[in-house]
């Protein structure tokens, strides 16, 4: 059961996973549990989210025993020590200019891997410049990001977020795990409900493990009407639906 003001929306750093250090799935494990999710969203949401523990939303298919990365230093740091990079790392961020909470989760971020050795920078673009960097060059280290679902099922978030031989490149990471691959194009054909939910949530656990983003938050679908605003609420989807709105002030 979701609450009653969820959307299906996740916010998430993607991490490009061909270019060092982020090439690195132990450096990528330890950059999540390093980051404490809790803070940001109380800091910067004032409590509107819940840490994000996978890379579905809260919709179907979200498995919720996704144990996510839990904000962790001491296995953060032993994580960095049996990484690449044991010494120390650096990468940047990229934002947009004009999305305030974007550049606030990403100082956050870059101020709690500070604690386990990251030397990171926070990059303010123009969106038009940062989109192409992130989604047509893919020339980027990290970037702030979310994305949202139209539909109910989760093979649409799965082939552009996940999927590595796609167009999309798994949201520009350049992720790409054949067995995963595998797993999402089996799904999309699977007819038993139980077998299929199986392997949305396998999926998910794969994808984890291997960290191609760090999982932010999924913030909730809250809003703010006048009194006389009747029956508006965003959808779990993310929209909304006017006609069923009404004003009682005529």
């Amino acid at each position: 059961v979701l609450p009653d003001d969820a959307a299906a929306r996740i916010d998430i750093i993607a991490l490009n996973v061909t270019r060092a250090p982020l090439d690195d799935k132990k450096l990528r494990q330890a950059i999540n549990y390093a980051v404490d999710k809790d803070a940001i969203i109380q800091n910067v949401l004032f409590g509107a989210g819940v840490p994000a523990t996978s890379y579905l939303p809260l919709m179907a298919g979200h498995d919720p025993e996704s144990p996510g990365y839990p904000f962790d230093l001491e296995r953060a740091r032993q994580l960095v020590a049996e990484s690449n990079s044991p010494d120390g790392f650096e990468f940047e961020i990229l934002t947009s200019v004009g999305d305030t909470v974007g550049s606030q989760v990403s100082q956050l971020v870059a101020a709690q891997l500070a604690e386990i050795g990251g030397t990171v920078t926070v990059a303010q673009l123009e969106p038009a410049v940062q989109t192409e960097r992130h989604t047509v060059d893919v020339d980027y280290d990290a970037a702030k990001s979310y994305y949202t679902t139209d539909i109910i099922d989760p093979s649409q978030l799965s082939t552009f977020a996940v999927l590595g031989e796609d167009d999309f490149k798994a949201m520009w990471t350049n992720y790409n795990n054949e067995e995963v691959d595998e797993l999402i194009r089996a799904a999309q054909s699977e007819t038993d409900p139980d077998a299929r939910l199986e392997m949305y949530h396998q999926i998910q656990a794969m994808h984890l493990d291997d960290a191609p983003f760090i999982f932010l938050f999924y913030p909730s679908g809250r809003s703010a009407t006048h009194n006389y605003v009747k029956n508006f609420h965003i959808l779990p989807t993310g929209n909304y639906r006017l006609y069923e709105t009404w004003r009682d002030d005529v």
